[in-house]
């Protein structure tokens, strides 16, 4: 088991050299579900070498300390399983041309995160079992209670069952599930080698999933312990939201046709990316048609951010109000585009630099509160983004090297520039590419940013991250026009952008009077 186990993240490793390619892209989704198990197998069956559970065991009778048994097992898997991934990843972080310092330090956190995150827990359970098949048993129910009590969760709270899902925040939940994990699996391998409590064990197991579901950081808390963490400066404070003139009887689009158009496609699409949420008010807009929301378009902007930097939505939390302060209706996580309260490149607007927010408003408030007159309140999350660094690399056959971005290579393949990074360490979330000819002219910037604010957490199978960004030099549709287009990348070069957190704010815009009108049809 060891040599396969070894062979497998050999095989991972190689592939991974070679991940830009398609043949390694399609070799590494079995690879990756052979690597879990794989691990998982072995992890567990070293501790089912001498079950806990049961009376027949000769190791509880014969003169051995439990506490040399719990070690001499947690030492072999970490000799068997994480010693050979350590050599692996070092040789592969070498191979790729990154300074041996800098590998050796993270390689041995990533490790110790496998260890603590992964392997752990598996002993854990494996230690409240007989064998393997109550390894798969208990493993599975784990799953399916897990799968419920998100189901329950989304059904009866909709988004707020989880604050901080699908944001730059979203790290410090996945912190305090590894820290829940980690301390359930001491406990339980503390319960089985030193007073034998199998059935506490697994009830503790039980229980852990769940808190894993319900024991969620309030997003105001989670926000601002990250603004805590980056540092914030106050460099908002002059950033102000203003709402754009309201054009009448073009502000509310019904969605009812729109709805109509997916099928259970599009739910199970939902539950498999992780939105149980979204999921659940689908099938609720399917069974009950006049429900359908109608979608508020609100022009707005955001003043006081300077060119070179980014604002990011990292929730907006929407509350209308009947003239009465009376609440109609409140939707938190609200899912709203990047960047989209500023004018930035690739992002829609007016002469003014408005861009229109849509904000779905149910069926039933729609026609509770029909012409007559409301306030509407948007609270807004925000992060300021700030260039940071900037460097330049060939526009064709480039390389770059630096210590905040790793390494880079730039390869013309037809229509476009394609830009390919790796980097050890924390990867990079927000970044641009602009392809510049040598008299200045340059094409429209290319900006990537999907917000993930945590620290350096390694992934559990890879020690490089990579990433990238295509940027167009010629439309085959003929439609764009480039003012750089190929026959000049032999002297023109691309200008890389990255962007660091600046501050993290809070804003809060409201309208009133607020009237919504008659919807158009999309």
């Amino acid at each position: 088991m060891v040599a396969l186990v070894t062979a497998i993240q050999m095989a991972f490793e190689w592939v991974g050299y070679f991940q830009d390619t398609p043949s390694a892209a399609v070799l590494l989704r079995p690879l990756i579900l052979a690597w879990y198990m794989g691990i998982a197998a072995l992890a567990a069956a070293v501790v089912l070498q001498d079950p806990v559970p049961g009376a027949d065991q000769d190791w509880l009778i014969r003169p051995l300390k439990r506490k040399d048994m719990v070690l001499a097992k947690l030492a072999f898997v970490a000799l068997a399983v994480c010693v050979p991934m350590f050599a692996l990843n070092l040789a592969h972080a070498m191979a790729l041309g990154f300074p041996f310092a800098l590998s050796l330090g993270l390689i041995l956190f990533k490790e110790l995160y496998v260890f603590a995150c992964f392997i752990l827990p598996v002993m854990a359970l494996a230690s409240a079992t007989r064998n393997m098949t109550e390894v798969i048993i208990v493993a599975a129910l784990l799953v399916v209670v897990y799968a419920l009590s998100v189901t329950v969760g989304a059904y009866f709270m909709g988004a707020d069952w989880c604050p901080t899902c699908d944001s730059g925040i979203s790290w410090l939940q996945h912190v305090l599930q590894h820290a829940e994990i980690l301390f359930g699996a001491a406990v339980i391998l503390f319960l089985q080698y030193y007073r034998r409590r199998t059935e506490v064990a697994r009830a503790l197991a039980v229980f852990g999933a769940l808190a894993l579901v319900f024991v969620q950081l309030p997003w105001n808390a989670a926000f601002a312990t990250q603004g805590w963490l980056t540092g914030s400066s106050g460099a908002a404070t002059a950033i102000t939201l203003e709402r754009g003139p309201q054009v009448p009887g073009s502000e509310v689009t019904d969605n009812a046709a729109r709805d109509k158009d997916h099928g259970a496609r599009h739910a199970a699409t939902l539950l498999l990316q992780g939105h149980p949420d979204q999921a659940l008010e689908y099938w609720r807009r399917r069974g009950a048609p006049a429900e359908a929301p109608a979608a508020v378009e609100l022009p707005m902007r955001a003043a006081g951010v300077s060119s070179d930097e980014l604002l990011l939505v990292d929730r907006l939390e929407v509350e209308l109000f009947a003239d009465n302060d009376r609440l109609l209706y409140r939707r938190a996580n609200a899912d709203v585009p990047l960047m989209l309260l500023a004018a930035q490149p690739g992002i829609a607007t007016d002469e003014s630099g408005f861009t229109n927010l849509s904000v779905d408003v149910p069926g039933s408030v729609y026609r509770k509160l029909g012409s007559r007159t409301a306030r509407l309140q948007m609270d807004f999350s925000l992060t300021l983004m700030q260039a940071v660094a900037q460097y330049k690399m060939a526009a064709r056959n480039g390389l770059l090297r630096a210590p905040d971005i790793g390494i880079c290579s730039s390869e013309y393949d037809q229509d476009s520039i394609a830009v390919r990074c790796s980097k050890m360490g924390r990867s990079l979330f927000c970044y641009s590419a602009t392809l510049f000819a040598p008299d200045g002219r340059h094409n429209p910037e290319i900006v990537r940013c999907i917000p993930d604010y945590r620290p350096y957490l390694p992934p559990l199978t890879n020690i490089v991250n990579f990433f990238g960004i295509d940027l167009p030099v010629r439309d085959p549709y003929g439609l764009a026009h480039y003012a750089v287009d190929s026959s000049e990348l032999a002297s023109s070069y691309i200008l890389v952008k990255i962007y660091g957190e600046r501050d993290h704010f809070k804003r809060t815009l409201a309208v009133s009077p607020f009237r919504l009108s008659a919807p158009q049809d999309r």
